[in-house]
């Protein structure tokens, strides 16, 4: 993962938040926030996700062993 010391953009670190977090997290939200993201937030939105994803498998494999 990133070193925590890193500047991070706020506005991705507060769409995965809500997302995650807010059950009543509404979709129009999502795209509003998406849609005001400069390239280089949605490419850290990205691999973000793509962190999560890989760690959601590391975990499903080692569940299942």
């Amino acid at each position: 993962m990133s070193d925590p010391t890193s500047p991070r953009n706020v506005p991705v670190l507060d769409l995965v938040g809500a997302i995650r977090l807010d059950p009543e997290f509404r979709m129009e939200d999502v795209l509003r926030a998406l849609d005001s993201m400069t390239p280089e937030e949605l490419e850290e939105l990205a691999t973000l996700l793509d962190e999560h994803e890989a760690a959601v498998r590391r975990r499903a494999r080692l569940l299942a062993s």
